[in-house]
């Protein structure tokens, strides 16, 4: 006497099914796992222009405000020339896309640096200058407004930005 048993497994169908349902499933995290690298990318190549803006930004801080004589070789409203600590004239300027600082180096030479990174693109830089008289009788004072743009890849779109900050001269400076 033979036992008639059900068979057992999946049919054909259910795995074909089964397997389709695991490919759309499967496809569906790869291209969000794509995406997700992509603007990573994107963050951290934006997070690395705003780090350079940063330092720029910190680097003429820092220089002007133990600089004095503000203005003395003349500004105009994108670039700003004063007298370093050690007495040297240093000036910054928008020269195209880009900041530049001009200053001496070791040899004496007067030498023009461009201090911005290439993933900024400088539109505006402007200079407003208070206090660079004496017959003013103000604290020297300086406002700087840097707006642009920073390219984060190529094909991606550049996002604008606009940093304005101040800076007082260190040493109260009323009598130049």
């Amino acid at each position: 006497m033979m036992k008639h048993t059900q068979p057992q497994g999946y049919t054909l169908v259910e795995m074909v099914v089964s397997l389709a349902i695991f490919s759309i499933v499967v496809l569906l995290a790869t291209s969000a796992y794509f995406n997700l690298i992509a603007l990573s990318r994107q963050a951290r190549a934006t997070t690395t222009a705003m780090n350079s803006l940063a330092f720029v930004l910190d680097d003429m801080t820092r220089s002007i405000r133990t600089g004095s004589h503000f203005c003395n070789a003349g500004c105009t409203a994108n670039s700003f020339s004063y007298l370093n600590q050690s007495g040297n004239p240093e000036s910054y300027q928008q020269s195209g896309t880009a900041i530049y600082k001009q200053q001496k180096n070791i040899s004496g030479v007067v030498q023009s640096i461009a201090i911005t990174d290439a993933t900024l693109s400088i539109s505006a830089l402007s200079f407003t200058v208070t206090g660079q008289s004496a017959a003013d009788q103000l604290q020297p004072y300086v406002t700087i407004v840097i707006q642009g743009s920073i390219s984060p890849g190529p094909g991606k779109p550049a996002q604008t930005f606009s940093v304005q900050t101040s800076i007082s001269e260190r040493g109260v400076d009323l009598s130049s």
